[in-house]
């Protein structure tokens, strides 16, 4: 029996998790954190400190548990990065805020100042009592308490395991008491618990219909974690999800059920024998048509479409309008430099017209491992890890959309259906990467028609890598052939084109899980190359595979018609959904509340210079002082504060210094009516706080936010206002 649950992480002292990342001369060593500013705790550190307490308190099945490197079984423990309180709304809600509304507030920098600080430590000459030459180090801290509710930051991390080692898991979870950098320099102090355990239910009850139409299965999938997804080298990844990846999910959900194996037909069908297509997942966008949420999908750039190198411009290669112009105006002009350039690694959406185009691409981050130790393994006769290595990973950033299918018949694909759920895919499942979570999912009708007439010229596109087998039995890519080959299985009769013909070469390769080993590489056609041709008869084409493992997801074709394609295409702006703050909303009313401050000490510097004595003003930055070291609460400091003023028995002086208080920022609607003024009738008037400009521009801003008693807050910024003032006041009388 399988187990859910979350491990609870609450910060005791500040936290230094290192990224392995510094900047030079400003922070030497830097938390782990992502693009929008927020802080994490990485699965694989997470887990070897708990891999280290369970060695401490001598859990027997530790291999078990934990796994060995390089072993081909996984382990029993499933770990995800652990992030803070609500992080995945949190997220989403910032990544579509700060490029629109927000854009100014929700920096990444903004938003981690709100977390962490910056922490300055030197070393210490034992003989000399003093700091060592060039010892001073400056490392990023995660704040022990949140500056959005004051509590004591927490952080979750998601765990799955088996039931049978449930106690020893819970032992090592509450024996973690420290983690990160400088443990013993009163950092990373945590306490740790298991919370919200759940049975995961198997699917025993699903059972395979009759029904035997063909029909398609549209999915996107949200990768909740980053992804390493098999490429041909260990430390990089593709930008795409594999077919043959997704396969190997659904089967290992598939075979994790009880009563289930390799050896059953249903297997067989589903997996092996070529009845249910899988396609690859390309990068998806989640948008809103006709005010409903929708996923766009996203398919690999044609060799045909270029981009001009210096103006940018995407053009159709296969057409000119003139010479070397692909338009008109001189941005559309080949020359000068000016020349087309491949849209590698680059992904498409076409408008319906195919006159309008959008292109994207995923975003990567490089992250930092450190093997701590040598380990090695009873099953495997080698040694498993360096000691000390540090290494890093390109990995595709998390929090993106894939969107792919699945073809077969309607029986195979309900079956399918009520399976996907999440998915973990790629590399390091068990550990801070893989984790994906099926967001829409929807069955269609399947069917290909694409009717063309005798004369057309027509593009035959891969949509992923193609495969082709010669007449011999070996795999090919020579044009010819595989030209031949394609025009055979579409039914085309008439000529090949070459000026049209764009293909470029692919090694395709694999990994065996089993084996622990890489399959044989071979050369395959790439994704996004283009055959063109002539069609001397009519014909309906009603496939969309051609070649071998399209069960795979190879051979995934499109056909294009040239008569309707442009010469040049407008880009499209595929606008996000539009959001307002919920989720990230008391981290942006911090924020703001920071910005306006920072804004408001430049507005007292427009202040003009008060007539007042430097013994005068002295007198007054005193009763300041005093005020706010007697009082908390900046209402009742102020109010302390003009209770000091009013004891002055000097009229003349108190007279300026309540002038000077109500100039500043107070409203006395008795001032002037009476000789002797005094500063129990001085009320706050935010209006000279918040001036005019940019301050009075972020306000209108924070009231549409709809900060709570926004005034109230701004009011009791009167502190770091006035302050602001008295200092620059006192350095134009010293001069």
């Amino acid at each position: 029996m399988r187990k859910r649950a979350e491990i609870e992480i609450i910060l005791k002292s500040d936290l230094c998790v290192g990224s392995g990342y510094s900047y030079a001369g400003i922070i030497d060593s830097d938390v782990c954190y992502n693009e929008n500013g927020i802080p994490y705790i990485p699965a694989r550190r997470l887990k070897g400190c708990l891999r280290e307490v369970a060695e401490l308190i001598k859990i027997s099945a530790i291999d078990e548990i934990f796994g060995i490197v390089g072993d081909s079984k996984s382990s029993f423990l499933t770990l995800s990065n652990a992030y803070p309180k609500n992080y995945e709304n949190l997220n989403e809600e910032i990544t579509l805020l700060k490029f629109k509304e927000y854009e100014e507030q929700l920096t990444t920098q903004k938003v981690l100042d709100q977390y962490t600080y910056v922490k300055a430590q030197t070393a210490i000459d034992i003989d000399t009592g003093i700091a060592k030459e060039n010892s001073l180090r400056y490392i990023r801290v995660v704040k022990h308490y949140s500056a959005l509710d004051k509590e004591e930051m927490c952080f979750t991390a998601k765990i799955e395991y088996d039931e049978a080692h449930e106690k020893d898991i819970e032992n090592a979870v509450k024996g973690l008491r420290h983690i990160g950098m400088n443990r013993s320099r009163g950092l990373g102090n945590i306490q740790c618990k298991v919370i919200n355990k759940t049975e995961i239910k198997e699917n025993t009850n699903i059972t395979l219909g009759s029904e035997e139409k063909r029909v398609c299965l549209s999915y996107t999938v949200k990768n909740i974690a980053p992804l390493m997804l098999s490429g041909n080298s260990d430390d990089t990844t593709d930008n795409f999800i594999k077919g043959q990846t997704v396969i190997g999910a659904i089967a290992g959900k598939y075979l994790s059920e009880n009563g289930r194996s390799a050896q059953d037909e249903l297997f067989y069908d589903l997996f092996l024998s070529g009845k249910v297509k899988y396609t690859n997942l390309y990068i998806s966008q989640k948008v809103k048509k006709y005010d409903k949420e929708t996923y766009i999908s996203y398919t690999p750039a044609p060799l045909f479409i270029n981009t001009l190198k210096k103006s940018g411009k995407i053009v159709n290669i296969t057409k000119k309008s003139n010479g070397d112009t692909f338009g008109e105006g001189s941005e559309y002009d080949a020359k000068g430099g000016n020349q087309p350039k491949k849209l590698k690694g680059k992904y498409i959406y076409f408008s319906e017209n195919n006159k309008d185009i959008a292109v994207t691409s995923p975003v990567f981050d490089m992250v930092y491992h450190h093997s701590k130790r040598a380990e090695f393994s009873k099953n495997v006769d080698r040694k498993k890890t360096e000691s000390g290595l540090l290494y890093t990973m390109k990995v595709v950033r998390e929090g993106q959309y894939f969107s792919g299918s699945i073809i077969g018949e309607k029986k195979y694909i309900d079956f399918l259906y009520k399976m996907l759920d999440t998915l973990n895919l790629g590399k390091s499942k068990s550990a801070q990467y893989g984790e994906c979570k099926v967001v829409n999912a929807e069955i269609t009708d399947y069917s290909v028609i694409f009717p063309l007439k005798k004369d057309d010229i027509v593009f035959v596109n891969f949509e992923s890598d193609g495969i082709f087998i010669d007449k011999e039995g070996s795999y090919t890519v020579a044009t010819n052939e595989i030209s031949s080959i394609i025009a055979d299985e579409l039914g085309i009769e008439g000529e090949m084109l070459e000026e049209y013909t764009f293909l470029q070469t692919e090694i395709v390769t694999g990994y065996s899980t089993v084996l622990n080993l890489k399959r044989p590489s071979f050369l395959a056609v790439g994704m996004g190359s283009t055959i063109g041709y002539k069609l001397s008869k009519d014909v309906i084409i009603e496939k969309s595979f051609v070649g071998e493992k399209n069960t795979e997801g190879f051979g995934k074709i499109k056909i294009y018609q040239y008569s309707e394609l442009p010469v040049a295409f407008n880009e499209m702006n595929i606008a996000k959904i539009s959001e307002k703050p919920n989720a990230c909303r008391g981290l942006l009313e911090s924020i703001m509340l920071q910005d306006f401050l920072e804004l408001a000490k430049v507005q007292s510097l427009k202040v003009e210079r008060i007539e007042i004595s430097p013994a005068t003003l002295g007198r007054l930055t005193l009763m300041f002082t005093e005020s706010l070291r007697e009082n908390k609460k900046p209402s009742k400091a102020f109010e302390d504060l003009k209770k000091r003023i009013d004891s002055i028995k000097r009229i003349p002086e108190r007279t300026k210094i309540v002038k000077f208080l109500t100039n500043c920022l107070g409203e006395d609607k008795k001032f002037g009516m009476i000789d002797e003024p005094l500063a129990k009738d001085i009320e706050i008037n935010i209006n000279k706080i918040i001036g005019k400009g940019e301050a009075s521009s972020l306000y209108e801003k924070m009231q549409d936010v709809g900060i709570d008693n926004m005034d109230e807050k701004i009011r009791d910024m009167w502190i770091e206002y006035l302050g602001n003032i008295l200092t620059y006041q006192r350095r134009r009388v010293d001069r």
